[in-house]
């Protein structure tokens, strides 16, 4: 599925409305898509960083910064078979797990979605060394030193510190989420008040046609929209407020975490007849708190637009 999404899209053009056979030959195009350093890991990169790294004469010596840039692993590998022991994902379909009380449930639920995140921060940022070693992306500056910017995947810290949903996922699947802003959210004639959905049903359909992956990838768009209104309309008083900023920020994180951690168990159980059972088991609160926060979205005017959240770490 991925990859008949990736030929399709790749198709409209790898530079705005440039179709590639204008920028390369066929086999060239195909060669992109297909390109093992990137192949399971979606569009991981653009064509021209491909193309350079096929037509560099310079071989930057990468496999020591490869390595290093691996380091993250000696701590993630060991808690990523730790929470496999304790707070395997899988135990959520069982039947045992649907006697449990409500509070074992959520915050099962919610260590799951730690546990869940830790796989794919280590899984990218082997993509990433893979990328490094094999001189995709890199670039020599003058002072020596080796920049890979160009294929960074990930930014683990943005994604654990963010306290907006879109930040978050600004930061997640880095490469992704480029590509699906300049091929689908700025090219298509939808209104803007639908893009953002419209862009998560793309990539739930991008993983696959399973009821999971459009449960979970359809709850975030009524998040985004409900924390941009809230930002909008209360701006002024957080930029008077310093303790109002910081108390807005807290409350904000806790509500895309515990949001979050409910939405997500349909992503890795997937079947309909297995979530619906779970969530019944909680007593339908995911559901009717997701429908309290689209009323409040009807609700709400939308405000002053602007960009609350800041990317440096400083902040």
């Amino acid at each position: 599925m991925p990859t008949i999404i990736n030929l399709i899209i790749c198709w409209k053009g790898t530079i705005k409305k440039i179709k590639p056979s204008e920028l390369c030959s066929f086999f060239d195009y195909l060669g992109y898509c297909f390109c093992f350093v990137g192949y399971w890991t979606g569009p991981f990169y653009n064509f021209r960083t491909y193309n350079n790294m096929l037509q560099s004469k310079t071989l930057i010596r990468s496999s020591k910064l490869a390595l290093k840039h691996m380091a993250p692993m000696l701590i993630l590998l060991p808690l990523h078979v730790l929470q496999g022991i304790y707070n395997p994902l899988d135990y959520t379909m069982t039947d045992e797990f649907l006697q449990k009380s409500f509070s074992y449930k959520f915050f099962y639920q919610l260590a799951g979605f730690w546990t869940f995140k830790v796989k794919f921060y280590g899984g990218w940022i082997i993509a990433e060394a893979i990328c490094i070693a094999c001189n995709l992306g890199t670039v020599e500056k003058e002072d020596g030193t080796v920049d890979y910017s160009s294929i960074i995947n990930i930014d683990i810290y943005n994604t654990e510190v963010g306290w907006e949903l879109s930040h978050c996922v600004r930061s997640w699947n880095k490469s992704v989420q480029r590509w699906m802003k300049t091929y689908v959210y700025d090219t298509t004639s939808l209104p803007k008040s639908v893009r953002t959905d419209f862009v998560f049903a793309l990539s739930a359909f991008w993983h696959g046609v399973r009821p999971g992956y459009y449960l979970c990838f359809l709850s975030a768009p009524p998040m985004i929209k409900f924390q941009q209104k809230v930002g909008n309309l209360t701006r002024k008083a957080r930029a008077a407020s310093h303790t109002t900023e910081m108390v807005y920020r807290v409350f904000m994180w806790l509500f895309v975490r515990l949001m979050s951690a409910m939405f997500l168990t349909p992503f890795y159980i997937l079947e309909l007849d297995r979530i619906l059972a779970v969530w019944s088991s909680m007593h339908w609160v995911p559901q009717i708190s997701m429908g309290i926060l689209m009323v409040v979205n009807f609700i709400l005017p939308q405000g002053e637009r602007v960009d609350h959240q800041k990317t440096k770490k400083s902040e």
